[in-house]
């Protein structure tokens, strides 16, 4: 029977050799396209897996469309990326959250200089809670406490050996941005992929040094044009940091339960000027889907690894 079919399968490409080249190619490239869309979609489904607190772990995302229906954020229904100010509300409106910690860019080629040495690095400044939530993978300092005192920096393996050779880098003086000491209490491993930490090319935060947040303060990033900080009349309209929310099952708050009072939250805190002209809309976005992408596709009402798929 097989014999059969395989000189069936001859006389039809010999009577049509063109016809059958073409079919086999079209089937070649639609079978290394399906299976290059899996494993893109199969690697960012297994994200964050490695952190434990990861699947109570939540980002906060914003909303922005103009009154006229556009959206604010070029098709893009929704953004990790929200005003500062609003972590200092969460705080104060829903004390029952577990934690939260803030994450900004400092630049994705900071000026770090150690005595001779100088090299960019991809800089972030964190909240201390930041380290309560993901176990970074720590080879040298205190895990827990790295970001609790001021000017303290944690930093790779990779940039350790970059800055400072072998030599052990912990308590080591460094200076960022040119102009702010701080003291290095940490050094971890590569974050383990994929991880929106990592080093995949969707990574939202790919790190080479944590910082304490007051470093970010002390560099003058926050302002509307990168210095200073934030006035208060562009407190809702400058977006630069992702808000960490750790709401666990057996927590004061759970993730559905703030979904639900989010509403209000926009009408009590941004300012009626503002939402003159644009509506705000938060929601929440659970950290094992940044890697993947969040929100919806261009207005078709598909994910990210959907519409791949």
């Amino acid at each position: 029977m097989l014999s059969h079919y395989v000189a069936v399968a001859l006389r039809n490409i010999r009577g049509a050799p063109f016809a059958s080249v073409v079919s086999l190619l079209t089937l070649s490239v639609g079978l290394v396209c399906f299976v290059t869309a899996y494993a893109f979609v199969t690697f960012w489904g297994t994200a964050e897996q490695h952190f434990p607190k990861a699947k109570d772990i939540y980002v906060l995302a914003l909303s922005m469309k103009n009154r006229d229906g556009k959206s604010g954020f070029f098709g893009v229904g929704s953004s990790t990326i929200v005003p500062d100010v609003a972590a200092e509300f969460l705080k104060s409106d829903y004390p029952a959250i577990t934690k939260i910690a803030r994450a900004v860019v400092i630049d994705r080629k900071t000026m770090i200089a150690s005595g001779g040495r100088a090299e960019r690095l991809f800089g972030v400044a964190v909240d201390p809670e930041f380290l309560d939530m993901f176990d970074l993978p720590f080879i040298a300092g205190d895990a827990t406490h790295a970001l609790a005192s001021p000017r303290s920096v944690v930093i790779t393996r990779d940039a350790a050996a970059r800055l400072f050779g072998s030599d052990n880098p912990l308590g080591k003086s460094v200076v960022i941005g040119n102009s702010v000491d701080a003291t290095v209490t940490g050094v971890i491993d590569a974050i383990p992929e994929p991880s929106h930490l990592g080093r995949s090319a969707n990574a939202r935060l790919p790190f080479d040094l944590l910082a304490s947040r007051d470093i970010y303060d002390s560099l003058g990033k926050g302002g509307p044009f990168g210095r200073g900080p934030v006035p208060e009349r562009f407190a809702w309209t400058v977006v630069g940091t992702a808000i960490y929310l750790y709401l666990p099952s057996s927590g004061g708050l759970s993730a559905g339960a703030l979904s639900s009072k989010l509403g209000d939250f926009v009408q009590r805190h941004v300012p009626a000027e503002t939402l003159k002209n644009q509506s705000y809309s938060f929601s929440l976005v659970p950290v094992k889907d940044l890697l993947k992408g969040n929100g919806d596709f261009f207005g078709s009402g598909l994910s990210f690894s959907a519409a791949l798929l």
